[in-house]
């Protein structure tokens, strides 16, 4: 476990890291390498990276009986990156997979999640991306009954105001 033998583990509070760490199911995302050119190029890395959310959960697919056939399907077509997949639906759709799963809530763990759009700003296809992004993750983390809790990190320096001091 992440936190074993560390200060926070052992201090007052540390029973609540006991009590929930490795307890839920997590969706880890990053857009580290979303720094793509053009609104294609960023459009295929998010499809790599939902991809790759649902390899890293295929035992759910792989569980006999699991899923229905139509939820196979989009599975398979995810998993193949498939231009008919539903990626703007696919991390809600996950969320509720490892939810009946796990019989547990889910917490969906978002990195660098402003790099994506504040590059699209920059090289003129924001329209494009905020699109994507707003249905596609905002989605599975706004009012999903799935999720449990949410984080998400930035790269942008803001003010008290929400203005960007620094890349």
């Amino acid at each position: 476990m992440m936190f074993k033998d560390t200060k926070i583990w052992n201090e007052q509070g540390g029973q609540y890291i006991r009590d929930h760490c490795g307890q839920y199911p997590v969706i880890f995302i990053t857009f580290n390498e979303c720094s793509d050119i053009t609104w294609e190029e960023m459009r295929k890395r998010f499809v790599v990276l939902i991809t790759k959310a649902y390899a890293r959960h295929r035992y759910i697919y792989e569980k006999e009986g699991f899923l229905s056939t139509r939820e196979r399907k989009q599975f398979d077509l995810i998993l193949g990156r498939d231009i008919n997949a539903d990626y703007k639906g696919a991390l809600n759709d996950l969320s509720e997979y490892l939810h009946r799963y796990h019989n547990k809530k889910v917490i969906i763990l978002i990195d660098e999640y402003d790099k994506p759009v504040n590059h699209a700003y920059i090289n003129g296809f924001s329209k494009e991306a905020i699109g994507f992004m707003s249905v596609a993750f905002t989605g599975a983390l706004k009012d999903n009954p799935y999720d449990n809790d949410m984080a998400s990190l930035s790269i942008l320096t803001l003010d008290s105001s929400g203005t960007c001091l620094k890349v």
